[in-house]
């Protein structure tokens, strides 16, 4: 090879790289030299030689790549030599580029690791002294030492090694000998360099830290979020994917790290090194992290409570000092202090998390320190105020509030056993206290921001929810306040009242005009004082009824013999501005009301509603005599129910052009249908008759997006109701309505010749979406009723989608229809040849879809552009899913779905299934055919059952869990099948070989997640079960792969244990459950055979 002629071309290949037009090709050249056989003989010619930096990064590069790929034809002297080679050539060019010294280190550091087993004890020890002593020779010689070190600490790491073509087994039998060897020492010569290098105080440039002092908290951090193997254990063996967040957030050190770790000197050393070098971004942003991670220690290493409490208590000193000092640095020149004010707040949130409360509380300073976090969060929360653009502030917010929100956690746990010792403290009313600060700020804060939208009002903007975006804070803030109700429900009840009078006074006023900078100002600030208020008040909860808080239970019962009762004369504060901004629409005040103002509210009521409207004592073992009288089923709760009654219909008429305002009035119409003693007293009311009246005459005035979602409300109501002679005219006048929307629409004279104008096309939509409506509040109870009016109409259907060929809408809308109808109808309720009927379209709609679909091409583009694409392949499996859970007693659909499903596979593509919704349902179809249906498998199509098939592959291999899962569980069912039904065998036996093939390739060769090996054992369990004789051709030819005799040997010994966990003769049928115990033996099996196969 002539070294010369390589260098030059080498060199014109970096100058191409620059070039657009030669870019590719240049870049095949330096790749094709990284493969080069034998190159490194000419790659040090090329360290020697040139000069181009990108040149020698991509020559060390090659000599990484060649080093690992011909390791074992180099002798241990050549491997030395070229280590050595490489170090001296950095040492004796301190000009070299940053990230070509680098590249050399990491190639020192590849070089030691792929060594590492062939070196005794002693060799290992004179590579560790040989880069002390480069760090002694000089400064230069200093960081290169510990960027070395830094090299062989992600070298030698679980996430960042290099891959170099070895097991798992060698990667991680290195990485434990340098954890339990060098590790420590490494750090111990870390902050030993680090404390000579803030004692010498040159370590700093103006406001920029040297490269040795960087080098150095570099490596102190990495050594500091190092996984240690005992976190390890919990990752399956063989992974090489990163740690999750979770462990190395609680970071867990060896016991014998306790002399270095908690000696206050070098605790106090990180406190130092952050004090000199937090004008320096990367320095100090490395500096914090090392805190951040000391702040939150866990482990053996905590033998007792003594040792404890002494590292609380100089983390908490250091903390304190870092707190005390923010204030004096947050104007000065050249400091970061959103960053800074967010690390001191996460390693308080640490500290806190970490350490027993009754630790704390037993610090002298902890009542100081806890002081000074509250004017923290003051402080927080006052920057965030004036400066709403720069998050930092927020965010450190955020964390002071998750600390608070954990102390509170902490100290009124029930079963906190340090109940007594808290209570003597005095730090339940400190922290009472304190609580009410922060909340109070909070308050003020929201109040301050909202001045904000003066200047830029628009209150559409954004499609996020302010209780939605801010959730988790008004959460905590709402935890916090019920420290103290009495105090925080009362503020908000003052600033409630008080905003409102100033609003009212404005409407009233002769200067107010819509969008005028005081309205909206008052609009914002009582917005975000019903956001908090119904935080505080009570909680969100999904599913089960919300109960009152029991501190605020508490506060009200206390509350009884007095005139004022907090809660009540706060919520009575909302339904006084409900009646004041319950308007007319002609009214010259209705054109001043805010839609946010007005959806806030109900959405208050609606929150509120669930815990408090009609509240019943039986649901409490005491109840406040105040909440009861004011809000129970007796004259309190019922005058309520029948203003919110009056309340609905005006404010669907004052706000009918507003959708998000109609919604939440449809959310508190849902709420009250949900909750069966508040809608049973809504249908004893004696104005619900003219509500529904309203609703049904009046529709048409309403957005036609809204008018599903309130069908489907009215009538989940009224099919509450006890008369059947009610129930049926309330069903007459929602069906009514709908039918009136479908004849307008249907029986125009002229429709043949109209039907594809814009106007018509959407008068259709809308009709099937009201449909749509009854059909998802269809329960045991209305299906009669529903099912009746809605067959009134399935040949209409089947007409339109004829007639909307090219109208791919209307087609959804069908499919959607169809689907609910399926999904919600009971057909326990229905006769049978209702029921054959009703599959009977589906089946024709089916068809006609499928049939119209194959035969139009599809604008992949446009679908990609949709905020949902696919929407017709989304609602056409939905109706699959909806017909094979639907179970009918009297129909048989099998041959239905599998049609369906052998036209939905044609048109399912690979784009298709990358969107998770879309996958998951597709597969969630395949699995529940095969699961119920695979006695049928045999008679399928070739083709289809292929198909089949090969979505169960795809979806074995897929990232999220529960598609797997679904995978995992389908393979389960038909082994079980296939073992238990002799004559299916023949059919069966290529597939069944094939899924142990690829299940067996997953487990021994990728990566695995541990959360699927429970319903991966039973597959394999039963796989194995059925064809023994193939798990032994799959021992066979893994065993034949491998070179070593010893690990030949192992691996027989594994297969064999394996083998023998499963019964040779087995006792058929075999049951679903027959693989219990096989879970821990294929654990041990992966855990044992994993470390050898899995390569990097």
């Amino acid at each position: 090879m002539d070294y010369a002629n390589v260098l030059k071309e080498l060199e014109e290949a970096c100058a191409d790289f620059h070039v657009p037009a030669t870019r590719v090709a240049a870049e095949q050249t330096l790749l094709a030299f990284q493969k080069t056989p034998n190159v490194l003989p000419v790659c040090q010619y090329i360290l020697e030689h040139a000069t181009n930096s990108m040149l020698l990064f991509h020559a060390v590069t090659a000599m990484k790549e060649c080093f690992a790929r011909e390791y074992a034809d180099l002798d241990k002297p050549k491997v030395t030599e070229l280590k050595n080679y490489l170090l001296n050539y950095v040492f004796q060019k301190p000009t070299l580029e940053r990230y070509v010294c680098e590249q050399v280190l990491q190639v020192v550091a590849v070089i030691m690791k792929r060594s590492w087993q062939d070196l005794s004890d002693e060799e290992k020890e004179s590579a560790f002294q040989g880069i002390l002593g480069l760090i002694q020779a000089n400064a230069h010689g200093q960081t290169l030492g510990i960027r070395l070190f830094s090299a062989l600490t992600d070298e030698f790491s679980s996430t960042k090694a290099s891959s170099i073509g070895l097991s798992w087994d060698f990667h991680f039998a290195c990485k434990q000998s340098f954890e339990r060897v060098y590790l420590r020492k490494i750090l111990e010569q870390d902050l030993k360099i680090l404390h000579e290098q803030l004692s010498r105080g040159d370590a700093l440039h103006g406001a920029k830290c040297s490269e040795g002092l960087k080098a150095t908290v570099s490596l102190a951090e990495r050594i500091l979020t190092w996984e240690f193997s005992e976190q390890c254990g919990q990752l399956m063996v063989g992974s090489f994917g990163d740690a999750s967040d979770e462990l190395v957030k609680k970071l867990v050190l060896p016991e014998d790290w306790t002399e270095i770790l908690l000696n206050h000197d070098v605790l106090n050393l990180f406190f130092q090194l952050y004090t000199v070098v937090q004008r320096d971004e990367g320095a100090a942003n490395h500096s914090r992290q090392c805190l951040v991670q000391l702040s939150g220690l866990r482990g053996p290493m905590f033998a007792n409570e003594e040792v404890l409490c002494s590292y609380a208590s100089c983390m908490l000193r250091g903390q304190l000092q870092l707190i005390t000092s923010l204030s004096g640095m947050i104007h000065q020149e050249n400091f970061e202090f959103g960053p800074a004010v967010l690390g001191v707040c996460e390693m308080i949130n640490r500290l806190v998390d970490t350490v027993k409360l009754a630790v704390l509380c037993q610090m002298s300073e902890f009542f100081q320190y806890m002081t000074e976090i509250g004017k923290l969060t003051s402080t927080c929360l006052q920057h965030a105020a004036t400066e709403v653009d720069d998050t930092w502030n927020m965010e450190a917010f955020d964390q002071l509030l998750e600390m608070w929100v954990t102390l509170v956690s902490k100290a009124t746990d029930p079963y906190q056993s340090d109940a007594e010792p808290l209570k003597s403290s005095g730090f339940i009313p400190f922290l009472t206290n304190a609580s009410s600060h922060v909340v109070e700020a909070y308050v003020q804060v929201r109040l301050e921001i909202a001045k904000q939208f003066i200047e830029d009002f628009d209150e559409d903007d954004g499609n996020f929810k302010d209780q939605d975006m801010y959730a988790d804070q008004l959460i905590g803030v709402a935890t916090l306040a019920r420290m103290n109700p009495k105090q925080s429900i009362e503020a908000l009840d003052g600033l409630l009242r008080q905003k409102f009078d100033l609003l009212r006074s404005h409407y009233q006023s002769s200067h107010a005009q819509f969008g005028d900078q005081h309205s909206v100002l008052l609009h914002e600030q009582i917005h975000w004082l019903l956001l908090i208020a119904g935080h505080v008040l009570c909680d969100g909860g999904q599913g089960e009824k919300p109960l009152v808080p029991d501190s605020l239970m508490r506060l009200s019962v206390a509350q009884d013999n007095s005139e004022n009762n907090a809660i009540v004369s706060l919520s009575s504060a909302v339904f006084s501005m409900l009646e004041f901004l319950s308007l007319d629409p002609h009214e010259p005040m209705a054109t001043f009301c805010s839609p946010l103002v007005a959806e806030t509210l109900f959405w208050f009521i609606e929150r509120w509603s669930r815990t408090y409207l009609l509240i019943e004592p039986q649901e409490y073992s005491h109840i406040s005599a105040s909440l009861a009288q004011a809000f129970g089923n007796g004259v309190g709760g019922q005058t309520i129910l029948v203003a919110l009654v009056d309340k609905l219909q005006s404010n669907f008429y004052q706000w009918n052009a507003e959708e998000e305002v109609l919604i939440q009035l449809i959310k508190i119409i849902n709420t009250f249908a949900k909750t069966a003693n508040i809608r049973n007293a809504l249908l004893a009311c004696e104005k619900f008759p003219v509500l529904i009246q309203f609703f049904t005459q009046h529709l048409g005035n309403f957005p036609e997006i809204v008018h599903s979602a309130l069908i489907q409300a009215i009538t989940l109501v009224i099919s509450g109701a006890s008369s059947e002679v009610q129930r049926q005219q309330y069903f007459g006048l929602v069906t009514g309505a709908v039918e009136k929307q479908f004849v307008a629409v249907l029986q125009r004279p002229d429709f043949n010749q109209v039907y594809q104008n814009s106007d018509v096309i959407s008068q259709v939509l809308n009709s099937l979406d009201m449909l749509d409506g009854l059909a998802l509040a269809a329960d045991p109870f209305n299906t009669k009723y529903i099912h009746a009016f809605a067959s009134r109409f399935f040949e209409s259907l089947a007409q339109l989608l004829n007639i909307y060929q090219r109208h791919p809408e209307v087609e959804i809308q069908i499919i959607q229809l169809l689907s609910s109808l399926c999904k919600y109808l009971d057909f326990s309720e229905l006769e049978a040849h209702q029921v054959r009927d009703f599959y009977l379209v589906i089946g024709n709609a089916i068809k006609v879809y499928s049939t119209q679909s194959l035969n139009k091409a599809r604008d992949r583009n446009y679908d990609k552009q949709q905020e949902n694409p696919y929407q017709d392949i989304v609602a056409f499996t939905k109706l699959l899913l909806a017909l094979i859970v639907s179970e009918p007693s009297a129909a048989d659909v099998a041959e239905i779905l599998f049609f369906g499903t052998n036209q939905l596979i044609p048109l399912m593509t690979l784009e298709m299934l990358e969107i998770p919704k879309i996958c998951g349902d597709y597969v969630e179809l395949i699995a529940q055919l095969i699961d119920r249906y695979h006695d049928r498998l045999v008679n399928l199509p070739s083709d289809l059952f292929v198909s089949l098939m090969q979505s169960l592959e795809y979806a074995l291999r897929h990232p999220i869990y529960d598609i797997s899962r679904l995978a995992f569980q389908s393979i389960a069912s038909l082994a079980l099948f296939f073992a238990n039904n002799p004559s299916a065998k023949e059919f069966l036996l290529p597939t069944m070989r094939k899924f142990l093939d690829q299940i067996m390739n997953m487990l021994l060769y990728e990566e695995f997640d541990m959360d699927l090996l429970e319903p991966a054992s039973e597959a394999l369990y039963l796989l194995i079960a059925s064809q023994q004789e193939q798990l032994s051709v799959i021992a066979h030819t893994v065993i034949q792969q491998q070179v070593n005799p010893q690990v030949q040997v192992r691996l027989s010994g594994y297969f064999t244990h394996l083998q023998q966990s499963i019964p040779a003769v087995q006792t058929y049928p075999l049951m679903a459950n027959c693989s219990a115990g096989f879970r821990d033996t294929l654990t041990k099996f992966l855990m044992d055979i994993r470390g050898v196969l899995r390569v990097k």
